[in-house]
């Protein structure tokens, strides 16, 4: 089937049309009428289609938005990574850049799906992040904070699918709903063993920034029939 992509195009392929029905090389059976009326009705049935899947303005505004979200959460993240480094948390270091990575791809998923859909996703300028901590606890509230606020900017933007009744933006946001979950529970763990830990500035931070990285957060999708 040729799909023409515009008006030019369709010119052209009625010119061929003429020339080879008049030379007799194919569909014999039918008028030239009749054989360009199917196409112009592809043709048409195409481009309908295309602009039915494209995103609304609206939903392509906010998914940008998010895109600066993330690539900033990346940004954040690899800040407090260079400051745990300086301070000889090498673990909270590790735990930190590899988190910062993980945004980047969230960044990178949300890109290719405004491609996918017709949009332009635009790669945002950002401001620089908090590159300084007085300690891990502050930290690590930042990072809780940043999340609750992602999380409420991921609902928001469900909420405008669902508006604009755009169910395949709303079905792909479904796992950043669920990565929200699972990252807000994370950062609230960590918080718990590091007010656990208290005053214990020595042993007790060791300890912490040894286990960093093996730190699990059960989460409401981690849920299974017969547990809590």
């Amino acid at each position: 089937m040729i799909l023409p992509n515009d008006l030019e195009d369709l010119l052209e392929l009625d010119l061929f049309l003429d020339i080879q029905i008049g030379l007799g090389l194919f569909f014999p059976k039918f008028s030239l009428n009749q054989i360009k009326g199917v196409n112009y009705y592809l043709c048409c049935g195409y481009e309908t289609i295309k602009s039915i899947n494209m995103i609304s303005q609206r939903i392509e505004a906010q998914l940008n938005e998010q895109v600066k979200s993330e690539a900033f959460s990346s940004q954040l993240y690899l800040a407090m990574a260079s400051w745990a480094e300086t301070q000889g948390f090498e673990g909270v270091a590790a735990f930190m850049y590899k988190h910062s990575e993980e945004e980047r791809a969230h960044m990178l998923k949300l890109i290719k799906f405004v491609n996918e859909r017709g949009g332009h996703a635009i790669v945002p300028a950002l401001e620089a992040p908090t590159s300084k901590f007085d300690s891990l606890l502050p930290l690590f509230e930042e990072l809780l904070s940043h999340e609750m606020e992602i999380t409420n900017k991921i609902n928001e933007l469900v909420h405008a699918t669902l508006e604009e009744k755009d169910y395949t933006t709303h079905n792909f946001l479904q796992w950043y709903v669920s990565e929200q979950i699972e990252e807000e529970a994370l950062a609230r763990t960590i918080l718990d063993k590091l007010r656990l830990i208290g005053d214990d500035k020595g042993s007790g931070l060791y300890m912490f920034d040894r286990d960093i990285t093996g730190i699990t957060a059960k989460s409401a999708n981690d849920a299974t029939e017969g547990t809590v």
